[in-house]
């Protein structure tokens, strides 16, 4: 059975907001901006998961909007949802500020959708906002 994950767009007057990541195994650095959200509860409905992952990892409260598209792969099924900012600090916090290290580093920041081409974001990411 796949994972089933919901992410948030939130966009606001400093960009999109996303975790800068830097992975570094085995002396190979992989940097990207990964889209905040995150895996869904067993009965959880997938709205409601998403407000608790963007509070948990960004202690921000959102109000979610629309389904804009799906990303699936082989373990998981993640969806994409637009959300207006509510109100909230953007800093990290739950699991993600417990597993920081050197080798493994969160850093929530904006992107300039204007220029988010340039940025290392999934493609789904990028073609949404070049559309």
């Amino acid at each position: 059975m796949k994972r089933i994950c919901a992410r948030g767009l939130v966009v606001t007057d400093n960009g999109l907001a996303v975790i800068f990541r830097r992975k570094v195994k085995d002396g190979v650095i992989n940097e990207y901006y990964a889209i905040p959200g995150g895996g869904i509860n067993d009965g959880e409905d997938v709205i409601d998961g998403l407000k608790r992952e963007l509070s948990e990892e960004l202690d921000i409260e959102v109000e979610v909007n629309d389904l804009v598209f799906t990303v699936e792969t082989d373990d998981r099924i993640e969806y994409y949802y637009t959300c207006k900012y509510i109100k909230g600090d953007f800093k990290l916090n739950g699991e993600e500020l417990d597993r920081m290290s050197e080798s493994n580093y969160y850093e929530p920041t904006f992107i300039d959708i204007n220029k988010i081409d340039s940025y290392d974001v999934i493609d789904e990411v990028k073609n949404y906002f070049m559309r």
